[in-house]
């Protein structure tokens, strides 16, 4: 004997087609007059008043509230106007918003797409209905019987013999239209228990299936307690919720629902943008100020003190002046052209332009360079002697901490000369 799972799930359009008995089929039922002149003749007869005759002509549309034109579809409306399929009448899109699914050529679908059917595929039409606030749209019955199965996993049954619903069967179990429609126990060696009635499936034999007051998600076998109706979504705790959670790109973090898309390694952190990114590892290693590497701080410096690239603390060197005495005496002047000498201070901020001054002749032997806006700082010192016969050499670059400078004389060998350092 064949062994039908007791329960299946209609995916409900909206609230009003689901959990209503058979009383309350009117609320949902299509119109059925369409087509056919079921109104009443009560215009009286005109009386001759002896005046000019009145005017019986149709309203001129522009003129009424009336939508013009009729249609059957969208396809017969005018560009940017939606067919009003219940009306058979032409509306501007902003004047007939979707509220839960519309048809469009034959279509049923939700407001969102995300769920649609093609009507024709089981002989039927996308109609309207009403639960007697709201339209809504999706297929009839057409030749659904009580109803087919569109693959193992479910199909359509016609809901109270007005509106057809798809429905799907839990996992481990196939759907069956012969001689009734629902879901049958598949018996097989899965991992699924569908429901605990499937006595003979072998995944049934050491697993009890418990919903308790779930009504949707896992049944603890791997089958369904149950699916939630259009536009809900199922929680961890088994309750469908209107909320529907939304991950899109997201691995970790929130869905928007009070659940999470997931979460990182434990050397991983959820970044703003839902993906899991590298803890970052703070450094103040041979630093006391500036960046930590990670968006804090390797501490500060003190007043009148500026913090190096390098991460430490240096007197500030703004609004102060300083000035180099250079002292050329030491060189043989008899022998030599002239000395150009080159300059620039190394602050915490970085080194300041270079300055430059030229003995001629040694008249006088020295000379100085200023620096504004500085401090005590380092100076880089380079120096390029021009002796008699065209002999050149370069000095530097040297660091020197003094601001008294001493040019010490180069020694000269033949052609050539080389410049000791300061």
């Amino acid at each position: 004997m064949k062994l039908f799972v007791k329960t299946f799930v209609a995916l409900a359009v909206v609230g009003a087609f689901s959990g209503c008995d058979g009383d309350d089929a009117d609320a949902v039922s299509p119109d059925t007059t369409e087509g056919q002149d079921t109104s009443t003749d009560v215009t009286p007869d005109p009386v001759d008043t002896g005046g000019p005759p009145a005017d019986t002509s149709p309203p001129d549309p522009a003129d009424t509230d009336l939508p013009i034109p009729e249609c059957l579809s969208d396809a017969d409306c005018p560009p940017g106007d939606y067919c009003d399929q219940m009306l058979q009448a032409c509306w501007p899109e902003e004047a007939a918003p979707c509220v839960v699914s519309r048809c469009e050529d034959g279509i049923a679908a939700t407001c969102d797409g995300e769920v649609f059917a093609d009507c024709s595929a089981f002989g039927a039409s996308c109609a309207q209905f009403s639960d007697g606030v709201d339209d809504y749209a999706w297929c009839d019955c057409g030749n659904l019987g009580a109803g087919i199965c569109q693959s193992d996993a479910g199909g359509i049954i016609c809901d109270q013999g007005v509106i057809g619903l798809p429905f799907q069967c839990s996992p481990g179990s196939t759907c069956t239209d012969d001689g009734a429609i629902g879901c049958l126990c598949d018996n097989a060696s899965d991992g699924i228990c569908p429901d605990p009635a499937c006595s003979d499936d072998p995944d049934c034999g050491g697993c009890t299936p418990s919903c308790g007051v779930r009504v949707c998600g896992d049944n603890g076998c791997g089958g369904s307690c149950g699916e939630c109706a259009l536009g809900e979504s199922c929680t961890a705790a088994g309750a469908c919720q209107g909320c529907i959670p939304d991950c899109g790109t997201s691995v970790c973090g929130s869905n928007g629902c009070g659940g999470s898309c997931g979460s990182c390694a434990s050397t991983e952190s959820c970044n703003a943008d839902g993906q899991c990114v590298a803890d970052c590892v703070p450094s103040c290693a041979g630093k006391t100020c500036g960046s930590n590497g990670c968006g804090g701080s390797c501490g500060g410096c003190g007043s009148g003190e500026a913090c190096t690239a390098a991460g430490t603390c240096e007197q500030d060197c703004i609004f102060e002046q300083q000035t180099y005495t250079f002292d050329a005496s030491a060189l043989d002047w008899s022998s030599t052209n002239f000395l150009t000498i080159r300059a620039r201070q190394n602050r915490p901020d970085g080194p300041s332009t270079w300055k430059s001054l030229t003995i001629v002749n040694g008249d006088p032997t020295t000379g100085s360079l200023t620096f504004g806006d500085a401090c005590d700082a380092d100076v880089e010192v380079e120096r390029k002697y021009s002796l008699s016969g065209g002999v050149e050499c370069l000095g530097g670059p040297d660091t020197v901490t003094t601001n008294a400078i001493a040019i010490p004389a180069p020694s000269v060998s033949g052609n050539s000369c080389t410049a000791p350092p300061l």
